[in-house]
């Protein structure tokens, strides 16, 4: 009900030609409905020239989310206080102190970066990307996913066509949930770096275990 309900005020605002406030109702629905905002704002014939020009700015801005929430992932991820693993730094690669909370220098629908430097092992003191998962976003994924998939076994079970949109929201959230998995997108980064080793002129950044 509550993506329904949020769903007719994005469609409610967008009519009035007030894109921001469709945007923000379809980003606070989560990250499924703030990918299928971008991936409908690349397609102007299936939603119109209008509409694709209210989403298209979600292609490019996403609202990062607290430090003591990605500490907390952070935390129970690696079982002990992620300040202790590792010295956090701001945009420029200063350090910044275990008093004050570092920015994010890069965010998106799933999660934001930090830049930080392990204190102990053998990339001690070397610069890194941190990558944080948005909290919720698997939780938030999963369900919206049964749901679109729920929606479509009702509509064939009626005999309906088969809707663009849900095609689209099927591919999204099937992205997503790879996305989501980190442990094979590091696997992967892994090789394709193997693979990049032939080409000199491409460098890719490599996983390292916390």
């Amino acid at each position: 009900m509550e993506v329904a309900v949020g769903l007719v005020r994005c469609y409610w605002h967008g009519r009035r030609g007030d894109g921001e406030r469709a945007r923000a109702e379809l980003v606070s629905l989560g990250p499924v409905w703030h990918k299928m905002g971008q991936a409908l704002a690349a397609r102007p014939d299936v939603v119109g020239r209008r509409w694709a020009d209210h989403l298209r700015p979600l292609q490019n801005e996403s609202a990062p989310f607290p430090f003591a929430e990605a500490a907390m992932v952070m935390n129970d991820d690696l079982e002990c206080d992620c300040r202790d693993l590792f010295q956090f730094h701001d945009a420029q690669g200063n350090e910044v102190a275990m008093t004050e909370d570092p920015p994010a220098v890069g965010v998106g629908s799933l999660g934001q970066v930090y830049r930080a430097s392990p204190r102990r092992g053998p990339h001690k003191n070397k610069q890194i990307a941190l990558k944080v998962q948005r909290p919720g976003a698997l939780e938030s994924v999963t369900s919206d996913a049964a749901l679109i998939r729920g929606t479509g076994r009702v509509e064939e079970g009626l005999g309906g066509p088969r809707s663009v949109f849900r095609e689209v929201a099927e591919a999204v959230t099937t992205a997503l949930l790879q996305e989501l998995d980190y442990e094979k997108e590091a696997q992967n980064a892994a090789e394709f770096a193997q693979v990049a080793l032939e080409v000199p002129q491409v460098a890719v950044p490599l996983p390292i275990d916390a």
